[in-house]
């Protein structure tokens, strides 16, 4: 078992019928809370990979300037020793408090640098918005599990992810985020409401291979569309689920 602290990574094994710390790796924590977190330290949760016979595990530190994604030997061999270290998103603006995702030799993490919660925003700030605008930033990281290291693939600086677990398919190649833009990254047909720039949610595809938007569908607008830390979920028959705080969100093909 693994589990993530604000200042270290843990492996616990069971010995006896109690559980035992068997390694213990700090990592940077940035001393720092950053705009959206409720403390200093990594907020993700562990993510075990299994790759050419061998267990790895990956999180992300909370260093400024620069966030990075750690990757750990898991298993018997070698077990705690890191593999690489690879920075992400701008300077002082990355966090996240969401699991990366994992796949072939790909690791992908969004950027959750200025989420609040629900109806944060300073009505002076934003006065038509119940939801912050954060950040924006996804990354794709490669990792070389053999020799060590990693590479960034490729970092969309347009997509914003305020809070979702997002996933990815490799049978369709995508990933999916559930994306909140800024006002000024919205274009209305027959002009801006007379309120201002609204408050919408849209269920976003990017190509897994590139980073580029393949896909947006709009869910809604307004509080009742924040996902509030809600995981995408994709069904058996390809629907996308959404847990938002109105209810639930299912997306599927017209077809």
């Amino acid at each position: 078992m693994f589990i993530v602290s604000d200042e270290a990574l843990y492996r616990f094994q069971a010995r006896r019928g109690k559980p035992v710390v068997t390694w213990r790796r700090t990592y940077d924590n940035g001393n720092r809370t950053k705009p959206g977190q409720t403390q200093a330290g990594s907020g993700t949760t562990p993510t075990i990979i299994r790759r050419g016979g061998q267990k790895y595990v990956a999180i992300t530190d909370n260093a400024d300037p620069r966030m990075h994604v750690l990757v750990f030997r898991a298993g018997a061999r070698k077990p705690g020793a890191p593999v690489c270290r690879a920075p992400v998103f701008g300077k002082h603006r990355g966090s996240t408090d969401n699991s990366l995702i994992a796949f072939g030799r790909s690791i992908v993490v969004e950027n959750n640098y200025g989420y609040t919660g629900p109806a944060q925003v300073p009505p002076s700030t934003d006065p038509f918005r119940n939801t912050p605008t954060t950040k924006p930033g996804v990354t794709r990281v490669v990792v070389d599990y053999k020799r060590g290291g990693c590479r960034k693939a490729w970092t969309n600086r347009n997509v914003r992810v305020p809070s979702s677990v997002s996933k990815a398919s490799t049978a369709t190649g995508l990933v999916y985020v559930y994306e909140h833009p800024a006002p000024d990254q919205l274009r209305y047909v027959g002009g801006e409401p007379a309120t201002g720039p609204e408050d919408p949610w849209y269920l976003t595809a990017l190509d897994a291979r590139t980073g580029k938007r393949v896909w947006s569908v709009f869910t809604g607008v307004g509080l009742g569309y924040n996902n509030n830390y809600a995981p995408i979920t994709l069904g058996p028959d390809g629907t996308a689920y959404v847990g938002v705080l109105g209810g639930l969100i299912a997306v599927r093909d017209r077809g």
